[in-house]
């Protein structure tokens, strides 16, 4: 995964909780993955296509969704609407780096599942997981690209065709 893709993926998020709260999201160092991941309540899937190929995640947990709801007057903090939240967040994120990659930097609808259903969809790719505070709220971020999709009918090299 090069660096830009991490950089841009961490701007966004951290612009996108200023923007939205007029408060910062503050990052932790960034680290490689090499096992399970423990996303928390809820997490946030974003899959990425075209010029790059791969996962954006966001995990969190309920108490941060449910203080981002009442931070913006929302007074609906139902599992539907924090579901919704989270699902929205992680678009946000991704869509920004969409702005910075270019039309080619496909992403996908969010998909939102609890912490213990989902799974990593990019086992094969480098995964760095960075620490998100908001508002003394624990997340994280993780972030799993590689390059750019095969076409289609194309085959990975040794693969079958």
């Amino acid at each position: 995964m090069d660096e830009s893709f991490l950089l841009a993926f961490l701007t966004s998020a951290t612009t996108f909780f200023l923007r939205a709260t007029g408060e910062e999201a503050n990052l932790g160092p960034a680290e490689l993955l090499f096992g399970g991941v423990v996303f928390g309540d809820l997490v946030g899937r974003i899959d990425i296509s075209g010029s790059a190929a791969g996962c954006f995640y966001m995990g969190c947990s309920r108490e941060l969704l449910d203080d981002f709801l009442t931070h913006l007057g929302e007074p609906d903090r139902s599992a539907r609407n924090q579901r919704d939240a989270l699902g929205e967040i992680a678009s946000v994120i991704a869509s920004g780096c969409r702005r910075d990659f270019g039309e080619h930097f496909l992403i996908s609808v969010p998909v939102v599942e609890t912490g213990a259903e989902a799974t990593l969809g990019t086992a094969d790719l480098i995964a760095m997981r960075v620490p998100l505070t908001w508002r003394g709220h624990a997340a994280q971020l993780l972030i799993s690209l590689g390059g750019p999709t095969a076409p289609e009918g194309s085959r990975p090299p040794g693969g079958a065709p």
